[in-house]
């Protein structure tokens, strides 16, 4: 179960397979006989080891075979390679047939740097002609906490946010819930395209639709142009009788909410 009978055979073989300039990134899976248990050994870059990398990896692995705790223990010798094994406690919804080598390929894009994947994803929502565009222009554009605390995914609906209100107006927002969040926690994403929104101008708001703010990210862009953009990330608690789906009413509360902000309602009628 813990591979410790064949960690000096596969320690060789994996190191074999990098220095003959084969994917480095291998993932072994192994799960006890009741299934409660899975035992994940990472052999990966010793150069590409960081602890926030590390965090993020544990928790794919725990999202993708249904954990409920994991533990690990990192490895560092002369390879060049690192191996990381981490022990999973699996749930009662415990998936016991993924696709190892699918979860390998998902682990090492997301050790890629991030600037990398963004461009990628780039590519892929816009196309390579446009994505060259917008790569240019925001390279760079993104702080390291930013970076640190946003998925690519989530830097492409950013941009693709921040690219209409420069047509149409300077305030933008968005609702959202993080896939782990609990029901009556939200996430409203602010954006503005002229100044920093301060929490004095949007916690009434937010606390007349029945929100209370519990956390601010907030987010300074430097573009290549020339053009510095705010995005604030607040996380809230929603205390209504029933949750609220961002897929169902988002775009009705964005719509109250920019409202207000922009001074076509008051705050009593929210």
């Amino acid at each position: 179960f813990f591979f410790q009978a064949e960690d000096g055979i596969r320690d060789h073989c994996v190191t074999g397979v990098q220095t003959c300039g084969l994917p480095i990134f291998r993932l072994f899976v192994r799960f006890d006989r009741r299934r409660r248990f899975a035992s994940c050994l990472l052999y990966w870059p010793r150069d590409a080891y960081h602890t926030a990398l590390r965090v993020r990896i544990e928790q794919i692995l725990r999202d993708a075979l249904g954990a409920v705790e994991s533990e690990f223990t990192t490895v560092f010798s002369e390879s060049v390679l690192v191996r990381t094994h981490f022990v999973m406690r699996l749930g009662p919804d415990a998936r016991v047939d993924l696709d190892v080598r699918e979860l390998e390929a998902l682990v090492a894009r997301v050790a890629e740097p991030w600037q990398d994947q963004l461009e990628a994803a780039l590519a892929a929502a816009f196309g390579e002609e446009s994505a060259a565009g917008f790569v240019a222009n925001y390279q760079g554009a993104f702080p390291a906490g930013y970076q640190d605390d946003t998925a690519v995914a989530m830097a492409v609906s950013d941009i693709r946010k921040i690219d209409e209100l420069e047509t149409a107006a300077s305030l933008g927002v968005h609702i959202y819930r993080e896939p782990r969040d609990p029901e009556n926690l939200l996430h409203v994403r602010i954006f503005n395209c002229e100044r920093a929104v301060t929490l004095s101008e949007v916690v009434p708001i937010l606390e007349n639709m029945g929100m209370q703010v519990l956390t601010e990210r907030p987010y300074r862009l430097r573009r290549a142009d020339g053009r510095e953009l705010w995005v604030h990330d607040l996380g809230v608690h929603h205390a209504g009788p029933s949750a609220i789906d961002p897929r169902l009413s988002g775009t009705r509360i964005e719509a109250a909410f920019l409202a207000v902000m922009n001074g076509q309602i008051g705050r009593a009628h929210v």
